[in-house]
C-alpha cells in the first residue's frame, strides 16, 4: 500500500515521494481459486444435475413400464342364492390381490331358477343339479377359466330351513348331492350349506353398504329384507344394547377391509310373504264352523275362486298351531275360497296374525317385535336410510310409484286400497301380471305394511328412512353378495405379475434410482453450498481491494 506525507508550515509546504511497505505486501492478499478448481466444479454441478434428472426420468419410465405390463390376475367364483321361492346363480370376480384382505367383488353375470332347492323334494334326484349346471353353464360360457380354478358356494334360505326342520335326512341329502356333483365337475367347493336367519341379515347389511360405498364412512344403511319364508333387519350398532327377547346370536362382528363391524341381525322364520299367506289361509280355515265348504277371504279380491288345497298348509311347521283341532280341521276336507276383496277386514286378520301375544296362542312359531328407534345409531342420527328389498322390493312396485323412496305411509295405504276395491278381472288387467300373483297382491301388500308398521315399528317419524330398492349403482342389491364379500377374507392374496422382468428385478431397478437422485441431491446442495462460500470470499477481497 503506498502512503503519502504531507507537511505544512506558513512558509512552505513539502511533499514527500510515496514509500512501499514491502512487510505487508504479499503476505495480506488473499489467494483466489485458480480457474482449473472453478472449471472442475462446474463440471461436477452440471453432471450431478443430469444425473438426478436422469434418476427422475429413469423411475417415471420404471413406473409406465410397470402399469403398462402388469397383469392382475382375477379369481372368479360361482355363488348360489337358494331361496324358497327361487335359486339365483350369479357368477363373481374379484383382484386377486384384495383390498385389506378382503375382495373388491363385482357381478359379472347371473342367471335365475324358478324355484328352490326344497321344491324339489318329489322330484327327480337329479333334477336340482342339472338345472343348477344349466345355469351355471350359461354364465360362463364366454369365461376363459378352467372350472379347477372356479370358486363354488351354495348358501340356502328359509326355504330350507324349513324342510331341515321337517325333515333334516332329506334336507342333508339334497345338499350332499349338490355337494358331490360339484366336486365331480372338479370345481373348488368351498361352501355348501344352510344359513341362518342371522346370517341372512348380516350378508344383506355387508351388501346394501359396500355397493352404496357407506361401507368406507361413518355412516351405514340398516336392511329390511324379506323373502317367501323369513323377514330379516339388520344394521351396524356401536356396542351390544340387549333387548327384550335378545340373544347373542343376533350379533355378529365381522371385519371387512381392515374394519371391524357390530352388526345387530334379527330374522323372523315364518313370515316371509308366502309363509305369512299359509298362515292366513290355516287362520281361515281353522274359524270356519260352517258345514258347507265355502270360505270368504277378505284379502282376495272380488271375483277370484281357487281351492285350500293349492296351499301347502299341512305337514308345514309354520303354519301348525297350538289347537290340535286346528290342525286336523283341514286334513281331508277341500274348501273354495271365494275373494271378496274387504280391505278393512282384511287389514283385521293381518293384525290378528302380527298380533305377538295372539299369535303365541294359537300358532307354534311366532315373531319377536324389534324397534328401530331404540337403537342408538338412530337416535344419534348415524344411520340415515333403511333399504327395504327382495319382496319388500317386488311388491311395492306394482304400485306404480315413479321413485319409491319418496312415498309416504298414507301414499302407500291409499294406493294399495285403490287397487284392492277392484274386482279380480280389473285387477288383472291394470297390473298385467301372471295371474298367481294378482290373486295375493291384496293379502301381501297390506303385509308389507303392518310388518314395518307392528313387527318393525316404523312409523310417520322414522317411514322416511325407507327406500324400496332392487339394485344400487345398476348391481342386484341381495345378501349373496355380501356373503360372497365377506367370503373373499378366507381365500389367499396374490400380487399382481409383471412380464419380462421379475418383480425383485424391478423394485431393485426402482430402489437403484431412487438412491442415485438422492446421492445427486446432496452433492448438488453441497456443490452450492461450496460456490455460495466461495462468492463471499470473493467479495470480501474486492473489498479490500
Amino acid at each position: 500500500m503506498k502512503k503519502f506525507i504531507t507537511t505544512s508550515s506558513s512558509s512552505m509546504t513539502t511533499t514527500l515521494t510515496p514509500t512501499s511497505s514491502s512487510s505487508s505486501s504479499s503476505s495480506s492478499t488473499p489467494t483466489l481459486p485458480s480457474k482449473k478448481i472453478k472449471s472442475n466444479s462446474s463440471r461436477c454441478y452440471y453432471f450431478d444435475i443430469i444425473l438426478m434428472a436422469t434418476s427422475v426420468v429413469g423411475i417415471l419410465l420404471l413406473l409406465i413400464f410397470y402399469y403398462s405390463t402388469w397383469t392382475v390376475n382375477y379369481k372368479y367364483s360361482i355363488a348360489i342364492d337358494s331361496g324358497s321361492t327361487h335359486s339365483r346363480v350369479i357368477l363373481f370376480r374379484w383382484k386377486a390381490d384384495k383390498l385389506n384382505n378382503t375382495g373388491l367383488i363385482e357381478e359379472i353375470n347371473s342367471c335365475k331358477i324358478n324355484q328352490g332347492i326344497a321344491s324339489y323334494v318329489n322330484n327327480d334326484d337329479n333334477k336340482v343339479v342339472d338345472d343348477i349346471f344349466k345355469c351355471i353353464q350359461n354364465i360362463t360360457v364366454d369365461l376363459k377359466i378352467k372350472n379347477e380354478s372356479l370358486y363354488v358356494y351354495l348358501a340356502a334360505t328359509a326355504g330350507m330351513r324349513l324342510l331341515y326342520l321337517t325333515d333334516q335326512n332329506l334336507a342333508t341329502k339334497i345338499l350332499d348331492q349338490i355337494r358331490n356333483e360339484f366336486q365331480k365337475s372338479g370345481m373348488i367347493v368351498k361352501r355348501i350349506s344352510i344359513i341362518t336367519g342371522q346370517e341372512e341379515g348380516m350378508f344383506a347389511w355387508i351388501a346394501a353398504n359396500y355397493l352404496s360405498g357407506t361401507l368406507f364412512s361413518n355412516k351405514s344403511i340398516g336392511i329390511l329384507d324379506m323373502g317367501g319364508a323369513s323377514a330379516q333387519i339388520a344394521r351396524a350398532i356401536r356396542s351390544k344394547d340387549k333387548q327384550n327377547d335378545d340373544d347373542d346370536e343376533n350379533y355378529k362382528q365381522i371385519r371387512l377391509f381392515g374394519n371391524e363391524y357390530l352388526i345387530h341381525t334379527f330374522s323372523n322364520l315364518c313370515f316371509g310373504s308366502e309363509q305369512a299367506l299359509y298362515r292366513y289361509i290355516r287362520l281361515l280355515i281353522s274359524r270356519h264352523t260352517d258345514k258347507n265348504n265355502t270360505i270368504n277371504v277378505a284379502c282376495f279380491p272380488r271375483g277370484y275362486q281357487t281351492s285350500s288345497t293349492k296351499y301347502p298348509i299341512n305337514n308345514n311347521v309354520c303354519t301348525e298351531m297350538k289347537s290340535e283341532s286346528a290342525n286336523t280341521n283341514n286334513k281331508h276336507n277341500e274348501y273354495d275360497l271365494i275373494g271378496t276383496g274387504q280391505i278393512e277386514q282384511c287389514q283385521k286378520d293381518i293384525d290378528w296374525l302380527l298380533n305377538r301375544q295372539k299369535c303365541e296362542e294359537n300358532f307354534k312359531i311366532c315373531f319377536k317385535n324389534i324397534t328401530i328407534e331404540s337403537n342408538d345409531d338412530y337416535n344419534n342420527q348415524q344411520m340415515n336410510l333403511f333399504y327395504a328389498i327382495s319382496t319388500y322390493y317386488y311388491e311395492t312396485k306394482v304400485l306404480g310409484f315413479e321413485k319409491l323412496e319418496n312415498i309416504s305411509r298414507q301414499q302407500y295405504l291409499n294406493e294399495y286400497k285403490r287397487l284392492c276395491t277392484k274386482t279380480f278381472d280389473e285387477l288383472n288387467n291394470e297390473l298385467r301380471i301372471d295371474i298367481k300373483y294378482t290373486s295375493n297382491k291384496c293379502f301381501k301388500l297390506p303385509f308389507i305394511i303392518s310388518t314395518l308398521t307392528n313387527i318393525y315399528k316404523f312409523n310417520d317419524k322414522t317411514w322416511p328412512l325407507l327406500k324400496f330398492a332392487h339394485d344400487v349403482n345398476k348391481t342386484y342389491l341381495g345378501w349373496i353378495t355380501g356373503m360372497m364379500i365377506n367370503e373373499s377374507n378366507e381365500i389367499a392374496s396374490e400380487q399382481p405379475i409383471i412380464y419380462f422382468i421379475s418383480n425383485v428385478i424391478y423394485w431393485a431397478m426402482i430402489i437403484t434410482f431412487i438412491m442415485i437422485f438422492i446421492i445427486s441431491v446432496i452433492i448438488v446442495y453441497n456443490l452450492k453450498i461450496h460456490r455460495k462460500i466461495g462468492k463471499q470470499k470473493r467479495v470480501v477481497h474486492n473489498t479490500f481491494v
